[in-house]
């Protein structure tokens, strides 16, 4: 459904937004939020394309399509010859927004260092621009990326600041992605119950939201949490 749902968009970005329900919306575009937030491969919310502009929707649209079925070598020549079109024509968001899909691509080729340096270019456009959800997933996406190449202190800092800004503009789903980045960093350095405690307040916003992540989150914790061993209290024999 979700491929028919791309390919019925005809180029055009926000009708892919309203084809998608919220969990399928949520699952294919990793790093995006659900429901009015949502915005196509590379169009802008509210602003569907026509013309040249529909010709680069839809390349990014099939970019998008490609890397849900695996392909994702094509969805980045998909997505190259999308920013093209986008740059050429002024597109600023939109080249932000297909900068970071092309980085989401590269992460799952195991590509990192370009990935960080499309997702840099990608904040610094969006704060540039205003938009601090965007930028606030950016540095989600940025601080998985830098935490799939183990530099660790680097993703700590990517997702601190996306804690930061989430808050600050009000997105609770990237608030809670920060959250569970963090979680992550803690629990690949050995530390089991701070890692406990950002996945708690992670889980805390998923569920409330009724995001699919809370399923997985939620057993993750409760494993994590048979690992960890109460500190011993006073007086208890050793």
């Amino acid at each position: 459904m979700v491929v028919r749902a791309v390919e019925r968009s005809g180029g055009q970005g926000f009708p892919l937004a309203r084809d998608l329900s919220r969990t399928q919306f949520r699952q294919l575009y990793r790093g995006r939020p659900a429901g009015r937030h949502a915005t196509g491969g590379g169009a802008s919310a509210g602003h569907p394309g026509a013309g040249s502009s529909g010709v680069s929707n839809a390349l990014a649209n099939r970019a998008t399509v490609l890397h849900y079925r695996g392909d994702h070598e094509a969805a980045l020549r998909e997505n190259e010859r999308a920013l093209a079109c986008y740059e050429q024509s002024g597109s600023d968001r939109n080249v932000a927004i297909t900068l970071r899909s092309m980085a989401l691509i590269e992460i799952d080729l195991g590509r990192f260092d370009d990935a960080v340096a499309r997702l840099e270019r990608a904040t610094a456009s969006f704060s540039d621009l205003g938009l601090q959800m965007d930028r606030a997933m950016a540095l989600n996406c940025l601080g998985e990326a830098h935490h799939r190449a183990g530099n660790y202190a680097a993703a700590r800092r990517a997702h601190e600041q996306a804690l930061v800004v989430s808050n600050d503009c009000g997105s609770r789903f990237e608030y809670a992605r920060a959250q569970h980045g963090l979680g992550r960093v803690a629990k690949d350095q050995g530390r089991d119950t701070e890692a406990a405690g950002h996945w708690e307040e992670a889980l805390k916003h998923y569920a409330a939201l009724g995001a699919p992540e809370a399923t997985q989150l939620a057993e993750d914790l409760t494993a994590l949490q048979r690992t960890i061993i109460p500190p011993q209290r006073a007086g208890t024999p050793g």
